[in-house]
């Protein structure tokens, strides 16, 4: 599973919370307030499978290939709908069935009818409570 937050200090929060129900070693952060050699090693050990979920920022959005994700989960909804659309590219590569499931609330109501349009033009089955 790859989760998106918006900000270094959700990553955080989240790596926690998800801590208190599953093994510590499960879990891992990635953003860019990190050192290099701390994010290496955390999408080393996601792909390889050391750890089962990433929290991550959208510094993960963009040129990250990892076999057989096929779960990405937006925490936080992006800003804008060209991030959501990189977020969710990183599951289901390689023709493999994946789902996205994004968290999105009231505040983000601007941004339906786009979301709405994006969806329905992929295919893609739309809340009706969000259309």
């Amino acid at each position: 599973v790859l989760l998106f937050v918006n900000t270094a200090s959700a990553c955080a929060e989240v790596v926690e919370l998800v801590k208190r129900h599953y093994k510590a070693n499960t879990v891992a952060l990635l953003h860019g307030k990190l050192p290099q050699r701390d994010r290496d090693a955390a999408l080393l050990n996601f792909r390889a499978g050391k750890t089962n979920v990433l929290v991550a920022t959208d510094v993960a959005s963009r040129g990250l290939h990892v076999s057989r994700l096929n779960v990405v989960v937006n925490w936080d909804f992006p800003t804008n709908l060209e991030a959501y659309t990189h977020r969710v590219g990183r599951a289901g590569r390689d023709g493999e069935p994946a789902t996205a499931l994004s968290f999105f609330t009231r505040n983000l109501i601007p941004l339906a009818p786009a979301l709405v349009a994006l969806l329905t033009d992929a295919g893609q089955a739309v809340d009706p409570q969000l259309a």
